[in-house]
């Protein structure tokens, strides 16, 4: 079994400096953090679906946009990296996994035990859960990692995480079946704008999940947005797609829409238990030179209205606001 995907933990939208959920929190540093950098390394290694979440404006919300994430990316192995906090003296590394998984119960117990070598720290070992929300809410055959990589309250537990991150990193990864160096420092490969793009995670705005996965300059002045946008929960069924660009300086201004034929997206559909051959896919393009030197982010929409405008209660807005291009002045 490979690794499908991985991400760190809490975080959701940013204001400024500040995490909508940080985590947990000890010797002046924030969980959200730390995990970030533990998966951007692992990402050099193993350039998976990161199902880090930076958008959500609440705690639920933050884990269903992961979880919804790592359905996504379909079934293997899901990492999400976290940190444990207690009483400042508890200590070592643990995995948690779904119970009666024995293939992930032996796979958890080993990642612990080569985290706690590396470290030089306590290996608490395999955890089993029926209750942790991303075991309870993914797929089957999306086999959960939670990695509590040490506890962060513990300034012992910290220091050795600092000094041996990396090694830590290349053990955990051998592991999980990446032949790697074992010992060498770890540099983050820099992202392009499109691979930023495609790896986002998905929104979920009421019983709707979005995923951005194009938004660039197609052509001279063709700007291009590739999305999906598909009901959950039973939701029904809206039946306009469309595109839209927003003014970023002016939120609520659209700049231009595109109305999309439905494309059929039956990975989409088969990760969110919904019949194949449903045609939720977006994909839409559009000449925005009149508008150069403006700053446009995009939004996805779900209407019954023909010409895409809103009907109060058959319509679903989900945008992007922290993907932003500006229209080049040429």
């Amino acid at each position: 079994m490979t690794i499908r995907s991985n991400g760190g933990g809490h975080g959701g939208r940013q204001s400024g400096n500040n995490w909508m959920d940080p985590g947990a929190v000890g010797n002046g540093r924030r969980e959200a953090d730390v995990v970030r950098t533990i998966t951007q390394k692992m990402q050099a290694i193993a350039s998976v679906a990161n199902t880090s979440d930076q958008s959500a404006t609440t705690v639920n919300q933050n884990l269903q946009n992961q979880v919804n994430a790592m359905n996504s990316a379909g079934g293997g192995w899901a990492i999400t990296n976290h940190l444990n906090a207690f009483n400042g003296q508890a200590t070592g590394a643990e995995v948690w996994y779904w119970a009666g998984n024995e293939e992930a119960r032996k796979k958890a117990a080993e990642v612990s035990a080569a985290i706690a070598k590396a470290l030089g720290i306590v290996d608490r070992g395999a955890k089993a859960t029926t209750s942790l929300f991303v075991h309870r809410n993914t797929n089957s055959g999306v086999n959960v990692l939670l990695i509590e990589w040490c506890f962060i309250d513990n300034a012992n537990d910290m220091r050795r995480l600092d000094q041996n991150m990396d090694q830590a990193i290349h053990a955990v990864m051998n592991v999980l079946g990446y032949n790697t160096s074992g010992s060498g420092s770890i540099q983050a490969t820099p992202q392009t704008h499109d691979q930023i793009i495609l790896g986002s995670p998905p929104k979920t705005v009421g019983n709707y999940v979005g995923k951005l996965e194009v938004f660039n300059e197609l052509s001279l002045g063709i700007f291009r947005i590739g999305a999906w946008l598909v009901p959950i929960n039973g939701a029904a069924h809206l039946n306009q797609g469309y595109v839209f660009w927003m003014d970023a300086d002016n939120p609520d201004v659209e700049i231009g829409r595109c109305r999309s034929a439905g494309i059929i997206r039956d990975d989409v559909n088969a990760a969110y238990g919904l019949p194949s051959g449903l045609r939720f896919g977006l994909d839409g393009t559009l000449d925005i030179r009149k508008f150069a030197g403006k700053r446009v982010f995009p939004m996805l929409r779900r209407t019954n209205d023909p010409n895409g405008n809103t009907i109060n209660g058959q319509t679903v807005d989900i945008r992007f606001p922290e993907y932003v291009l500006t229209i080049p002045k040429r």
